[in-house]
């Protein structure tokens, strides 16, 4: 475990498709190591004896790896809070539930948004899945069906932004085991459909000093935004290229 297993640098460099992005910056040759958070570990209970652990990716001479966004993220962490900046962080992930129908991925429903014919219709897959998170130690504050016809939304409660993350990974994969144990495929794609909704991860984000004060928030102030909370949008807006990537 200390030493964690070696991997090759090109896992940082598939597209979505799982293909190798040519002439990129990481290729096949080079090696890196996924030392595991053991902080992480998590039974599977979708599986039949599996576990998870995240890792961190140092090189080999044991230094953080540049292109490990965990640690990366635990350095803006520790930036934010060195500034007086304690951020809370929760996430809406929605996706859609899928069965096979003429040779094709179909929605595995036609209901409406926070219907009850939705929750009855799904009501199998959908209580399995909030279990499964659950007895995984995931604490899942709200579920219920979205706006597009098959799709769904689950809603889990905040943390410190790398819990937040953490967690979001964990969610995604549970999800798609149980429903491939229904026969169903959970796709969490933007826009999986060109005439329905497309779905979203939406991010949450508190902020605090460190005796719990609302840093975002002033009673007094244009829609009850600080200024603090208005700085905080405009570095959103300002960095919203590098943010999607």
């Amino acid at each position: 475990m200390e030493n964690g297993a070696g991997i090759s640098e090109s896992v940082q460099a598939f597209n979505d498709l799982d293909h190798l992005i040519p002439d990129g910056r990481y290729s096949p040759v080079g090696e890196v190591w996924m030392i595991p958070d053991m902080e992480t570990f998590t039974v599977l209970p979708y599986t039949q004896n599996s576990a998870v652990m995240l890792c961190d990716f140092q090189t080999a001479d044991k230094k953080p790896w540049e292109a490990c966004v965990r640690t990366f993220l635990k350095k803006i962490v520790k930036q934010a809070e060195a500034m007086g900046y304690f951020a809370q962080c929760a996430i809406e992930s929605e996706f859609y539930l899928l069965k096979m129908k003429d040779d094709e991925l179909k929605p595995y429903d036609e209901t409406y948004y926070s219907s009850v014919a939705g929750m009855d219709a799904t009501d199998k897959v959908i209580s399995e899945i909030i279990a499964c998170l659950e007895a995984m130690g995931v604490s899942v504050e709200k579920y219920h069906p979205e706006y597009g016809p098959g799709q769904h939304e689950v809603v889990i409660h905040y943390s410190d932004p790398l819990k937040a993350a953490d967690t979001h990974v964990i969610v995604k994969d549970a999800i798609k085991g149980v429903a491939a144990n229904n026969g169903l495929v959970a796709s969490f794609m933007p826009k999986p459909f060109t005439d329905k909704s497309g779905s979203g991860a939406h991010l949450h984000i508190s902020l605090f000093d460190e005796k719990g004060k609302n840093l975002l928030h002033d009673a007094n102030g244009h829609y009850e935004l600080s200024p603090t909370g208005y700085h905080f949008i405009g570095g959103v807006l300002a960095h919203l290229k590098g943010l999607l990537g």
